[in-house]
């Protein structure tokens, strides 16, 4: 009986010194909510632009928004899937197409007012799709899946047996030269608009025996970008960028930290840029020949999933619980345009809960 009195007076107390730091008066209230800008809450997986107007972002749910004005503001569009939408691309401001979960393609003629769906022939995940003109693309994803079409979507012919492997993503600098990169380090190239692929291998993934594939894993690979036929870089886990200048014949280690994983890659003029886990940002100023960890450029630890620029000023990033990311500096400085920071300006907490009360 004591106890319980003694826990019932310390409740009392509590809470009467609580009113008081709070101030149940209100003078004394500090908090203030921040601002936060939100496009979507849902994660957004990717992002197309085709000028520096007109973008797309896609991503959970069968979720699309678009911008008509550079990104100042959004107009909600009507997939009509349930699906992870995680590739996009458009090759003008009216014709697009988007891929994603169990097969799904979708394609717009007028700029994402409408969307109808595309048969794949599959049930499996895609994960990326690219168009250099109204009728020949690629799709890649889960279980091998190599897709193709000439038509413009309305038939697609897959290019490989199901295997157990996943690609990724893919990209092609004209109708003949793509390349594929997936997991355990997997590079496939085309140089004949698809109709067969050779395998490229990185040196600095090549391993002596299993024992040494254990002890040091080959990356999976995620971004791939090619600036014309011979110069491109890929990057992965373990922060991993590579480089070629000749094609994917051999293949430079630029970078192998070890810590995360780099999702999308993205170089254009003397500017290049890479994002993936926890906030990670790094920047080229020499056209991809080095790169820095820019740890603070942005005030966020939500995994970034693309990075797209218009040209070497103007980008964007798109990320987790609706991240959406603008810069007009190549890269310098961020602005949220959706999402969550860790540094709000204005944003205080009440007294009772200053950094001493965590101490």
């Amino acid at each position: 009986m004591k106890n319980k009195t003694l826990k019932i007076a310390t409740i009392i107390f509590f809470c009467a010194a609580m009113c008081m730091d709070l101030s149940c008066g209100r003078e004394k209230r500090k908090f203030k909510a921040p601002n936060i800008n939100l496009i979507t809450r849902e994660n957004v997986q990717a992002v197309a632009m085709t000028d520096e107007d007109h973008i797309w972002i896609s991503g959970n749910h069968g979720m699309i928004f678009h911008s008509k004005d550079g990104g100042a503001n959004w107009t909600e569009q009507v997939s009509g899937v349930e699906a992870l939408l995680c590739g996009l691309t458009f090759i003008d401001k009216n014709t697009g197409w988007a891929c994603g979960n169990k097969g799904t393609i979708l394609k717009t003629k007028d700029g994402g007012a409408s969307w109808n769906r595309q048969s794949s022939g599959l049930k499996t995940h895609l994960l990326g799709i690219t168009f250099l003109d109204e009728a020949h693309g690629w799709a890649v994803g889960a279980f091998g899946a190599v897709l193709q079409t000439s038509d413009g979507g309305q038939h697609w012919t897959r290019a490989f047996a199901e295997q157990d492997i996943i690609y990724n993503n893919l990209y092609f600098v004209d109708r003949q030269n793509g390349w594929i990169v997936g997991e355990r380090g997997i590079i496939l190239h085309t140089s004949d608009g698809g109709k067969s692929w050779e395998n490229q291998v990185s040196e600095s993934f090549k391993r002596v025996d299993l024992e040494e594939s254990f002890k040091n894993p080959v990356p999976d690979l995620f971004g791939v970008y090619f600036a014309d036929q011979n110069n491109g870089w890929i990057c992965g886990y373990f922060s991993t960028i590579i480089h070629t200048t000749d094609g994917g014949k051999t293949w430079e280690e630029i970078i192998s930290s070890g810590e995360g994983s780099l999702y999308s890659i993205f170089v254009k003029g003397t500017r290049g840029w890479a994002v993936g886990d926890k906030g990670g940002y790094y920047l080229s100023r020499d056209s991809g020949m080095t790169w820095d960890f820019l740890d603070e450029a942005i005030k966020s630890k939500a995994w970034f999933g693309q990075v797209l620029f218009s040209g070497e000023g103007k980008g964007f990033i798109t990320g987790a619980n609706g991240t959406v990311l603008y810069s007009a500096d190549g890269g310098e400085t961020w602005n949220f345009l959706s999402g969550l920071s860790y540094e709000f300006e204005g944003f205080e907490l009440p007294e009772i809960f200053e950094k001493k009360v965590f101490e």
